[in-house]
């Protein structure tokens, strides 16, 4: 986590059918339970003391698939599902994002952190034009999961400026 003390942790399903697993992460001596849906990821914080918390993304996506906005402009296995916003396009730019920010305050060597961070901005590029090119989502559902990550990413900077400068 930001402050060294604990770690993110990404995990998907990948075989595209509901999921119950059970975590056990023994390195950190916790053993966590949760659910997903088909191809769903997950961000979970885990700490030293073995608290387990979902990342605040997670609430967005729960959010717009309560209310949905709008839908695909394509039936993706005969099914209808929520398109806005894109869930990968705000995805990669919350995660990504903060990638760049964790490896600049670990990595000392400003030749290494400009090559990593080129490197993350274009996996950014490539993953949102792929998304606009794929066709499965409106251009607005991309602009808008844009919008949203912009956002969520600058409250992690307000939190974690914050959170550091109360110390």
């Amino acid at each position: 986590a930001e402050n060294g003390n604990g770690i993110i942790m990404r995990i998907v399903e990948t075989n595209g059918t509901a999921t119950d697993a059970t975590v056990d992460f023994t390195a950190l001596n916790t053993k966590f339970s949760m659910s997903w849906k088909p191809q769903e990821i997950k961000t979970v914080r885990i700490m030293p003391d073995g608290k387990v918390t979902e990342c605040m993304i997670i609430a967005m996506y729960i959010f717009f698939e309560l209310f949905v906005v709008n839908y695909r402009p394509i039936l993706i296995n005969d099914i209808l599902e929520a398109s806005y916003p894109s869930s990968t396009t705000m995805l990669v730019m919350c995660i990504m994002p903060t990638t760049i920010m964790q490896f600049n305050n670990r990595i000392k060597n400003e030749t290494l952190k400009k090559l990593i961070s080129l490197s993350i901005i274009v996996f950014i590029l490539f993953m949102v034009i792929g998304r606009i090119l794929s066709g499965v989502h409106w251009i607005t559902d991309i602009i808008g999961g844009a919008i949203l990550s912009c956002g969520l990413v600058m409250l992690y900077c307000f939190v974690s400026k914050l959170k550091f400068s109360n110390r």
